[in-house]
């Protein structure tokens, strides 16, 4: 009997790794990916009124709308990058097709890693395990950041993608929009991006507790964890060069101490919730729990 191809199905965290994974595994030609690292087709069918790709798609067929001449075609490159984006998250059939003609023709494992993933709920990636896993082994992997500094990467992130002003700027709206993740208290700040326990419970239900892969952001660009995560999905270990980083933050700021130990204390619940479940927690975490 053929062994079925291995399918890394990634799941965040945001702002934790996963581009440099992806990078890591793309370009040393050990996992074959669609045609986009984060594919957003499970979040796109489950729920897409909050999918990046409905809000994409929107912008994608306003710039080709309102594209002049000059910039047409670009803008129709675009928009059809988008449409066929989509279209994996409105047919499934066509998202396995992919996959499974990936591994086909280059005889290795495909990989998924959409950190927005960590949003879905128990009873949907059940539903996705039903649904691929009589074709594929699936790996499910989990990167864990320090809530925090996972957290305010996320802000400083999202205030570059809107900003026209300066880098100063910049900095200034990311702290902004983190004070404002913090004045929610109906909710853990971040949502379910940073529940953790969310996730790791949603990957247990659907996977059983031993099948998933979970490793730490501040471990990651290291051999020891990269051979970890070669071994999970049985492809050669090639020895990465930590010096490389993609995404990484421009602005070297620290938050206020003030503002970090208001942090920690709100997130605390995820940081114990991590250390019961993972036991000793990498330095990174335990400085800033040294705060309260």
């Amino acid at each position: 009997m053929t062994a079925k191809p291995v399918f890394l199905l990634g799941f965040g965290a945001m702002k934790a790794g996963t581009t440099w994974l992806y990078r890591y595994l793309r370009d040393n030609e050990l996992v074959s990916f669609g045609p986009s690292k984060e594919m957003h087709a499970w979040t796109m069918y489950f729920d897409p009124s909050r999918s990046r790709i409905s809000l994409r798609l929107g912008n994608a067929l306003k710039g080709y709308v309102c594209a002049d001449a000059r910039r047409a075609g670009v803008a129709r490159a675009e928009l059809l990058r988008e449409v066929k984006l989509t279209s994996f998250g409105l047919d499934p059939s066509s998202y396995l097709r992919l996959f499974q003609q990936l591994a086909a023709s280059h005889s290795r494992p495909v990989a998924d890693i959409t950190p927005d993933y960590s949003r879905l709920h128990p009873q949907q990636v059940s539903s996705i395990r039903d649904f691929l896993e009589p074709h594929f082994e699936l790996r499910p992997l989990f990167l864990m950041r320090d809530p925090v500094d996972r957290l305010f990467s996320d802000c400083k992130h999202v205030a570059r993608h809107h900003s026209t002003g300066s880098s100063s700027d910049t900095v200034v709206t990311g702290v902004s929009l983190f004070r404002a993740k913090l004045d929610r208290r109906d909710r853990l700040p971040g949502g379910l991006k940073s529940n953790y326990k969310h996730v790791c419970e949603m990957l247990d239900a659907a996977f059983g507790d031993q099948k998933s892969l979970y490793l730490f952001y501040e471990d990651l660009f290291c051999s020891e964890s990269i051979r970890r995560v070669t071994d999970f999905i049985a492809v050669p270990f090639v020895e990465p060069d930590p010096r490389v980083r993609f995404n990484a933050d421009p602005e070297q700021i620290c938050l206020a101490p003030e503002l970090m130990r208001e942090a920690v204390q709100m997130l605390l619940p995820v940081y114990r919730f991590v250390e019961a479940r993972f036991g000793s927690l990498p330095r990174r975490w335990q400085e800033n729990l040294s705060l309260l």
